[in-house]
This record gives structure tokens, sequence and C-alpha cells, in this order.
């Protein structure tokens, strides 16, 4: 299980973050993430590759299937 997925995921459950918000925020991640490959940075000075297990917008779905979100 990826940590900081889990990490959301339970922060939604115990009331401390809605599910948009937590979908924002891993939208956002991926979208830093890519842009950093599109502006030029060498690939050993990248951070380390990023993986997330559903296409953009499926937090929330993902999590359900997953049993990690109520």
């Amino acid at each position: 299980m990826c940590g900081t997925l889990r990490l959301l995921a339970d922060a939604c459950n115990d009331g401390q973050l809605t599910t948009a918000g937590a979908s924002a925020l891993v939208e956002a991640l991926r979208e830093s993430h890519q842009a950093v490959a599109r502006c030029g940075v060498s690939e050993d000075k990248r951070p380390r590759r990023m993986y997330l297990p559903f296409s953009p917008g499926g937090f929330a779905a993902w999590c359900r299937r997953e049993g990690i979100l109520a």
C-alpha cells in the first residue's frame, strides 16, 4: 500500500480532510511531478519516480476499491 495515499485516506476517514481536498492534493502532486519532467531537469536530479495506481481523478474510487475509504 502506498503510504501517502493511505495517510490521505485515513485523514478523510477521521474528518480531518475532505475527499475532494485529498483528491486535489493528489492531482497537484501528479502535476508537479510531471512539470519537473517537462522543464528539462536532468534525470539524475529529478525526484524519485512517483507511481499512482489510478488515472487522474481516480483517488476516491481507488481508495474505496481498496477498502481504505469509508
